[in-house]
């Protein structure tokens, strides 16, 4: 299953393209994908979601087919003040923001800088914690130079599919996909410096974050512990968690009727809290 090209459209914001994914009327829910990843991530969901929600999936900077500027200041305090700049161009005053893994810190560091803009927060198996100094972040030490580790299609694929439970859940149509959007030229230039640059992807703040917040997590990711849910829950005062069963890292990929029933659930208020 692929992203349908006729919802995507782009946007120039200062020198930089933005390529977004649209679809749908409603309350606003804006998707953040991982690191080494894009906006087709959520090709499984995004019909879906947008029947009842306008539903925006950008490409980050330096992924799919938005600007790929090895100059562009990765963190990620430039790439909300980016997100910002998109949501105000597209004149959204308010929005429901979720993430996956390093989307899902870029999407608290976004509500730290600019809650007057944010509704609700979702993070899906999501980096943001504390990672002890000789850990990994996705199974790669931390400034490592990615570019030999990670620039073959074979090296790729099987970084791909660490992600899943069981790599029978990406058929071969999602993973020549995969392959075409990483291999795009500057890519993984671009990956690189945003790892890099983000170090463990640390969000201090969090304790800070008051709006309602979902905590969604594979059972059997094999990258972040499960563990972590419960962490998040510990630390952001306005949040619940949800296991999703026998999914790895990438639940809205591997289980997308599982993360769409509870990511809709949460929209309407109807998941409890943990306090």
């Amino acid at each position: 299953m692929l992203m349908d090209e006729k919802y995507r459209k782009e946007i120039k914001l200062g020198r930089y393209k933005i390529s977004y994914y649209q679809k749908g009327r409603g309350p606003v829910l804006v998707l953040l994908h991982s690191a080494l990843n894009s906006a087709h991530s959520f090709r499984h969901v995004f019909d879906t979601l947008a029947l009842t929600n306008r539903l925006i999936v950008p490409d980050l900077p330096g992924a799919g087919f938005s600007s790929k500027s090895i100059k562009f200041d990765y963190s990620l305090d430039s790439m909300a003040d980016l997100l910002e700049q998109l949501l105000s161009e597209l004149k959204i005053r308010k929005a429901v923001v979720g993430g996956v893994s390093s989307g899902g810190a870029l999407a608290q560091k976004f509500v730290l800088k600019s809650a007057g803009k944010v509704e609700k927060l979702i993070l899906i198996d999501s980096l943001g914690l504390n990672v002890r100094k000789n850990k990994s972040v996705y199974g790669l030490p931390s400034g490592t130079k990615l570019l030999s580790q990670l620039s073959t299609p074979a090296s790729l694929m099987k970084f791909y599919l660490s992600q899943f439970r069981s790599e029978e859940a990406v058929g071969i149509e999602d993973r020549m996909k995969y392959l075409d959007l990483m291999l795009k030229k500057s890519v993984p230039e671009c990956s690189q410096k945003f790892l890099q640059a983000n170090l463990n992807f640390e969000i201090r703040e969090m304790t800070e974050i008051e709006k309602p917040t979902l905590i969604v997590w594979g059972e059997r990711d094999k990258i972040l512990p499960k563990s972590a849910a419960e962490k998040f829950v510990k630390k952001i005062p306005d949040s619940r968690y949800v296991m999703i069963p026998e999914a790895g890292h990438l639940p809205h990929e591997e289980s997308p009727e599982d993360f769409v029933t509870v990511v809709l659930d949460f929209l309407k208020d109807g998941i409890p809290y943990h306090k």
